[in-house]
């Protein structure tokens, strides 16, 4: 049996309503899942967490004796609003897969927001007590 490797871009998020039978491979029902009414997550709380992994980043580097790349390199273009831009950042930063379906499935970007800022600082302590090592 040969092997695939896939890349997909969405567009929307979407749900699993049912898991189908996976012959020949994993499929699902699905259905979109829009994000819920809630406070607007403003430009100035965008940068606070934006800064927030940049240290985390920037420690790391420093760390090890690395060079970092850009801003946009590590963090990814700035081009979209902030629910998608919350999307983009949680796929940048190095959090478990508990920590990452948190933000994924947060049901509003307010709510996103606190998941992957609440992240940062866990991956921020956990940095700080293996280097203090």
């Amino acid at each position: 049996m040969g092997r695939y490797w896939l890349r997909c871009r969405t567009g929307e998020r979407i749900r699993v309503s049912e898991w189908l039978p996976d012959d020949p491979y994993p499929r699902a029902s699905v259905q979109p899942w829009p994000d819920e009414a809630g406070e607007t997550v403003t430009l100035a709380q965008l940068v606070d967490v934006e800064d927030r992994m940049m240290a985390l980043f920037e420690r790391i580097a420093e760390a090890r004796g690395a060079m970092l790349p850009d801003r946009e390199e590590l963090l990814g273009p700035d081009d979209a609003d902030a629910g998608e831009r919350l999307y983009t950042l949680a796929t940048r930063i190095p959090i478990g897969a508990a920590d990452r379906y948190a933000v994924l499935s947060a049901p509003s970007p307010a709510d996103r927001l606190a998941a992957l800022g609440e992240a940062v600082d866990a991956m921020a302590e956990m940095v700080e007590f293996q280097l203090s090592e």
